[in-house]
């Protein structure tokens, strides 16, 4: 009876606190994002990529009172969302093309002011906020010209509010499949270039729809219990085999 007591305690001790962090990596499994340069033409791609969520869980499963980020602090790189297809949008009545090669739009970050704002999970776990964003545009400009051709190359790495909404998969058990839908929008992304010495500015808004699968992680708790069941249940029989 002393060594179930001890045990009994033992596996209290383990349990963890309310709230307790999570860090799930989602792959996106449908995604598409529309390009728009202000006041001028636009153009449609899918997504691919992944990125991480840190969700702060209660009683070792996701709730409509829970809260996350995006973004996870121990994995600062686990961000990569990119246009798999390429895109081509006309601007300036057709006298220019901005030009974006397949993976050469990418978001890959987000979160940048710290500390972080955690997003509240509503019911049905629906979610709406604004958060911060990574955001690397590699785009070609080029000039149309009776019988010529000019091309520009542009890189700009910027971080820009993030309006986001959507909703997660709540009340999943352990290796059940969660699935994470995000819609957001960037805005006012500047891309500058040089033609005949004058120097203009285009500016991108971004509208991006994506959904993302993760696996629900095993409750934190019981691999705990289990190793110490284990533990606890072979030093008793180990005892009872010494009496």
């Amino acid at each position: 009876m002393r060594w179930i007591g001890v045990f009994a305690v033992l596996c209290f001790a383990v349990v963890p606190a309310f709230g307790d962090a999570v860090c799930y990596v989602f792959d996106v499994v449908y995604g598409s994002i529309v390009v728009t340069v202000q006041d001028d033409g636009w153009t449609i791609m899918p997504l691919e990529g992944s990125f991480c969520v840190n969700i702060y869980e209660t009683n070792g499963h996701i709730g409509s009172s829970d809260t996350f980020v995006l973004g996870c602090p121990n994995m600062p790189n686990c961000v990569d969302i990119y246009n798999s297809e390429p895109g081509e949008i006309e601007i300036l009545g057709g006298y220019m093309t901005a030009n974006v090669a397949a993976g050469s739009l990418r978001l890959i970050g987000f979160c940048p002011n710290e500390p972080p704002i955690p997003v509240h999970i509503g019911a049905g776990g629906e979610f709406s906020d604004s958060s911060g964003a990574h955001v690397s545009a590699y785009v070609r400009v080029n000039l149309h010209y009776p019988n010529t051709e000019t091309e520009w190359v542009t890189t700009t790495i910027t971080s820009e509010v993030v309006h986001i909404s959507g909703t997660i998969t709540t009340s999943a058990e352990a290796s059940e499949t969660i699935t994470m839908n995000l819609n957001m929008v960037v805005g006012d992304i500047p891309i500058t270039f040089t033609v005949i010495g004058i120097t203009t500015t285009i500016y991108l808004d971004l509208e991006a729809t994506l959904e993302g699968t993760a696996h629900a992680s095993p409750d934190p708790a019981l691999g705990g219990l289990i190793a110490l069941g284990l533990g606890g249940a072979g030093t008793w029989l180990r005892r009872r085999r010494r009496g």
